[in-house]
């Protein structure tokens, strides 16, 4: 998600900092709808969750043992940003640099991890600089066209409640995650929509929490989820199976876009403390 709200961050102009504080929140939201999710579908179907070894609460302790530099690393780097210890960017490198520092420790590094991680790595900053390059000449070309600001116009004079039109665009998303490479629909649709909320009233910080979740969608919806196609690779799943079983979460993302919409201080409350 942290890569989503870099995006996002860059074509808005927000901070990114603020971005990453305001997606906790709803974090722990989604994660509990998800829970529920699952708690769900064990109630009605046993089966599609059979209950596993117990453990006692001292083998729960005592296993957090192999977790405990992850949550370092991760208090470590959220909590500079949010202390403004240092920047976002500052804590990239941190954070990169105290990974590289932890998997050297338990020895978990070799030669030919370490070459995939710097592939993976390049070809994925490639693949960021050249949308957000993309999107930057397509922003050029809006504020030449002076579209975005006609379009604001034209919704002003809708006379419709804003939710109806918030809604409207969560749903045209929801469209676009169906049939397009989520990144890319979000990413140039952005320099449009972004106005848009702006003129409504709407936080550009909540948005991006919004923009993230529903990314989140655009990657489980068929016929174009890439975290499905990608499991089903690993896995070997039929894809109809895997598509079946997300509808119970992504229900569980809507429900959360829905709370996030009605209480908006679950995402702004972090940010405005900064």
């Amino acid at each position: 998600m942290l890569i989503r709200f870099i995006l996002y961050g860059l074509l808005t102009e927000q901070s990114i900092g603020k971005l990453f504080m305001a997606g906790f929140l709803p974090g722990i939201l989604l994660t509990v709808l998800m829970i529920i999710a699952i708690m769900v579908i064990t109630a009605v179907r046993p089966e599609a969750g059979p209950a596993g070894p117990k453990s006692t609460w001292k083998e729960k302790v005592v296993s957090l043992r192999k977790i405990w530099h992850v949550m370092l690393l991760f208090l470590l780097v959220l909590g500079g940003i949010y202390g403004g210890i240092f920047t976002p960017t500052e804590a990239g490198a941190i954070g990169a640099f105290g990974a590289l520092v932890i998997v050297i420790a338990t020895r978990q590094l070799t030669a030919g991890s370490l070459q995939e991680i710097l592939k993976e790595a390049t070809t994925t900053s490639a693949m960021i600089f050249l949308v957000v390059v993309g999107a930057f000449i397509f922003m050029k070309f809006l504020g030449l066209s002076k579209l975005p600001f006609a379009l604001v116009k034209i919704i002003e004079h809708l006379h419709v409640s804003r939710y109806i039109i918030f809604a409207g665009i969560i749903f045209l998303y929801i469209i676009l995650g169906m049939f397009l490479e989520i990144y890319s629909a979000v990413t140039f649709t952005i320099p449009m929509i972004y106005p848009v909320i702006v003129a409504l009233g709407f936080d550009p910080i909540w948005f991006g929490v919004i923009v993230v979740l529903v990314i989140e969608m655009g990657l489980v919806t068929p016929p174009v989820g890439m975290n499905v196609f990608i499991l089903n690779g690993m896995t070997g799943i039929p894809l109809e199976t895997i598509f079946r079983g997300i509808v119970p979460f992504f229900v569980a993302m809507i429900v959360c876009v829905i709370l996030l919409a009605v209480f908006p201080e679950i995402a702004l409350f972090l940010p405005r403390t900064m």
